[in-house]
């Protein structure tokens, strides 16, 4: 076993970091508390032996609305790290197994799953494990049955996933004895046993600042370009305008056009039917005319 283990804790606000900091390390060294308001206000590091091992652990400010944008979570987790000089072994994510997962952490995590390293040294802890049954057999029974559940979150599986299905069943809350604490601790460290076999070496505020310069490299890239659409889409709507306004000025223009061709139609029409009545009349009177004049010719005779 290795004679010194360095392990980040990270999870939402209200599930159970710090109890679960004070439970492997077997002293109230982090401030914890019920409810989903944070206690945790800034990174905390502490080291005890713990089974021959020098274990340090890394209790961390949760993940909750309050932080605000991704970019406030990740500082946090940089700054954790910047706690612990020469890197963490193994990384807790910490959940409370009788909590539902929320929109917003959902939202958090499919954002931090680009920063996809750190997910390598990661496991998570499903805290408050005596919610799920009285024993280690109901309550393996019973977070299988609820992972297989057609309602189970879709971004809960996908931590599995990104974790390579690497989790405990933890209870801190109570005293639960000597031997339930030394059985968690062999799980833990054969946990990290796992990763570190798996992983290079041990995770580095170095390792995560290259790929936070990275996410926020690509964030900038997908900010830049939504701003050329919106522009894109700006122009392209302005042109829509014009070439409404530009086929409203021609119906116009058409109408005017149409209008003073049927004025004119009705001017000529009019024009006509006065030389038609002018016609008919010089034809009446061309006809009376005549008629006067036979008249006048028969007197004569």
């Amino acid at each position: 076993m290795e004679s010194n283990i360095n392990i980040l804790i990270i999870g939402v606000t209200g599930n159970g970091k710090s109890t679960l900091g004070n439970f492997i390390l077997q002293q109230q060294v982090f401030q914890s508390g019920l409810g989903m308001i944070a206690v945790t206000s800034e990174a905390k590091k502490e080291t005890r032996k713990i089974q021959g091992v020098d274990l340090t652990i890394i209790d961390t400010v949760g993940f909750s609305d309050d932080l605000g944008p991704l970019e406030n979570h990740l500082d946090q987790i940089c700054h954790a790290l910047d706690v612990c000089k020469g890197g963490i072994d193994a990384v807790i994510f910490a959940i409370k197994s009788t909590e539902r997962f929320t929109t917003s952490i959902s939202t958090v995590l499919t954002e931090m799953y680009q920063i996809s390293d750190l997910w390598d040294h990661c496991f998570v802890a499903f805290t408050s494990a005596k919610g799920l049954g009285n024993t280690e057999s109901e309550q393996v029974h019973k977070i299988l049955s609820n992972l297989a559940h057609p309602r189970c979150p879709e971004s809960l599986k996908t931590l599995l996933n990104k974790v390579q299905q690497r989790y405990i069943l933890v209870e801190s809350k109570d005293d639960m004895g000597d031997n339930y604490h030394a059985t968690k601790m062999g799980q833990l460290f054969q946990m990290v046993s796992n990763i570190k076999q798996c992983t290079p070496g041990p995770y580095t505020n170095r390792s995560f600042q290259l790929a936070f310069t990275k996410y926020k490299e690509a964030k900038e890239k997908e900010r830049l370009k939504e701003i050329q659409q919106q522009e894109q889409q700006r122009i392209l709507e302005q042109q829509r305008i014009q070439i409404q306004q530009q086929q409203r000025q021609l119906e116009e223009q058409r109408q005017r056009q149409q209008r003073e061709n049927e004025r004119r139609q009705q001017e000529i029409q009019r024009q006509l039917e006065e030389e038609r009545r002018r016609n008919a009349q010089l034809q009446q009177q061309q006809r009376y005319y005549n008629s006067s004049r036979r008249s006048d010719d028969c007197t004569i005779l």
